[in-house]
C-alpha cells in the first residue's frame, strides 16, 4: 500500500499511511509541529553556541519525511552564518522510506523539502554526507535504515532524542519499557561526565511516560501545541524539567486503564514507578 498526500482543511499537508492508518504530522503540519514540539523546546540554537569542542548530536528517531533533521539544519546554518558553534551531528533512523519519497514526489506541498532537496538527495545516495561553512564548523548527517534498536553506537551518545515514531496504539512496541532502556543505555557516556541528554516527543500517554520513567530517566509536561493539550519532555537530569510528573499525574496513574507499556507487570513495576515520582515531587523545582 502506498503513502498518500493527505490535506488538512486548514491548509496544511502531511503524509498518510494506508498500512498504519495513521498520518505522520497532526493538523498543524510538520514545519509547524517539529519546531513546537522538538525544536523549539531543545533549545538548539543555544546549545550550539555552547563553549565545548563536543559535536552535538541528536537522535532523529523516525526519519519521516526528514522536517525535524531539515528544521535542525537550517537552525545550524542560521546560528552558524554570524558566530562559531559546535559542530552538529544528525543521526536519522528510519525503517520505511516511503514516506520521504512520496514527499519528494510532491515537493511542492512541502516547501522545506524544494529548499533543501540537494542535501536530501546526496544522503539518499551514501546515507550520510558532510558540509562545512565558513566559519569551519560543520554538520554531519547520517541516516541508518532498519531497526533502530540493532543500530545503536554508543559512542554517539545523544544530547538531544526527538522521538517521532507512530503512536504507541500503532506500534507499542516501540514505545516500550526495553526500547527506552535502550535510549537511555545510549546516554551513559555523557550521564559518566554530568551531562544531560534530553529526549522529546509528541505522545502524552501514561504508559509512554511510565516506560520512561522505568528506564531512568526524569519526565515532565511538554508544550502543549494547537493539536496537543500535551506532549512530553524527558531528561538524564531533573533540573532539565520544567514541570516534572507529581502527585497529580501520579493520581491520573491510577486511574489510567493502561498504567504500563506492554512489557512492564503491574506487580513488579507499581512500587518503583511511585518512587520515581516521589523523587522527581522532592526534588524537583
Amino acid at each position: 500500500m502506498q503513502f498518500k498526500i493527505q490535506l488538512f482543511p486548514n491548509g496544511q499537508v502531511s503524509i498518510y499511511d494506508p498500512h498504519f492508518k495513521e498520518s505522520m504530522h497532526s493538523w498543524i503540519g510538520p514545519w509547524q509541529e517539529a519546531h513546537q514540539i522538538y525544536l523549539v523546546p531543545s533549545e538548539l540554537a543555544n546549545l550550539l553556541t555552547k563553549n565545548t569542542d563536543a559535536p552535538l548530536v541528536i537522535y532523529d528517531m523516525g526519519l519521516g519525511i526528514a522536517t525535524h533533521a531539515i528544521a535542525a539544519i537550517e537552525i545550524f546554518l542560521q546560528v552558524s552564518s554570524s558566530q562559531s558553534v559546535r559542530n552538529l551531528h544528525i543521526i536519522s533512523f528510519e525503517k520505511n522510506m516511503s514516506g520521504l519519497a512520496c514527499a519528494l514526489e510532491n515537493e511542492s506541498h512541502f516547501p522545506f523539502i524544494s529548499r533543501r532537496k540537494s542535501l536530501i538527495q546526496e544522503l539518499l545516495k551514501s546515507n550520510t554526507l558532510i558540509k562545512k561553512n565558513s566559519n569551519g564548523s560543520q554538520f554531519k548527517w547520517d541516516l541508518i535504515i532498519g531497526d533502530f534498536k540493532e543500530h545503536l553506537n554508543l559512542e554517539d551518545s545523544p544530547e538531544l532524542i526527538f522521538y517521532d515514531f507512530y503512536s504507541p496504539k500503532t506500534c507499542p512496541e516501540l514505545w516500550n519499557l526495553e526500547t527506552f532502556q535502550l535510549l537511555f543505555h545510549t546516554t551513559a557516556s555523557r550521564r559518566h561526565l554530568g551531562q544531560e541528554s534530553n529526549f522529546f516527543t509528541y505522545t502524552s500517554s501514561t504508559s509512554v511516560r511510565s516506560a520512561l520513567l522505568l528506564a531512568g530517566f526524569f519526565v515532565g509536561y511538554g508544550i502543549s501545541t494547537e493539536a496537543k493539550k500535551e506532549t512530553t519532555i524527558a531528561s538524564t537530569q531533573l533540573k532539565n524539567i520544567s514541570h516534572p510528573l507529581g502527585h497529580e499525574w501520579l493520581e491520573h496513574w491510577h486511574r489510567s486503564s493502561k498504567p504500563f507499556p506492554q512489557d512492564a507487570t503491574q506487580v513488579e513495576y507499581k512500587n518503583i514507578l511511585i518512587q520515581k515520582v516521589s523523587e522527581q515531587v522532592l526534588n524537583g523545582h
